[in-house]
């Protein structure tokens, strides 16, 4: 194998997606943390075809996630199976996180790291600052949506 920038080749062809991870920290800014626990998605659609998208629900911590100036890290596997799609492919539109809660969420940063089946790795998104009026909820009076691209701005 060999590595030419964060590309990886092996034989000639591009390694597939394995896993990723989500990082994000919530903004510090008053009434930024929520409450809801089980109403976080991440859509992920890996090709031009939006009719495609694996919906894929956050692992639920044994900690209070999403709580005002926290970091939390989430892992999302890859079922190779069902899709096949190159590490170096992928762009921040590529993914959306979508809520159907009602406390509102504000984070601070989002960044998101690829790894392919080889053990490579690739920033996939890299949000360090999060625009305020990107909130996520779906109560009206938040002033959020329910959901948001990550190459929103």
């Amino acid at each position: 194998m060999s590595i030419i920038g964060d590309h990886h080749w092996t034989g000639g062809v591009m390694a597939n997606l394995d896993m990723f991870w989500l990082i994000h920290t919530t903004s510090v800014l008053e009434n930024s943390d929520t409450e809801d626990k089980t109403s976080y998605r991440l859509i992920f659609t890996p090709g031009p075809q939006p009719d495609a998208p694996l919906f894929l629900p956050f692992p639920r911590p044994l900690y209070d996630d999403r709580e005002k100036g926290r970091t939390d890290q989430f892992r999302f596997n890859i079922d190779q199976s069902k899709i096949a799609v190159s590490l170096t492919s992928l762009h921040p539109s590529n993914f959306t996180i979508i809520t159907s809660g009602k406390d509102m969420w504000l984070p601070e940063s989002i960044w998101l790291i690829g790894r392919d089946v080889n053990g490579g790795h690739r920033l996939i998104v890299s949000r360090p600052f999060w625009p305020s009026h990107l909130k996520f909820s779906e109560e009206e009076s938040d002033d959020g949506a329910g959901q948001h691209r990550l190459d929103e701005v």
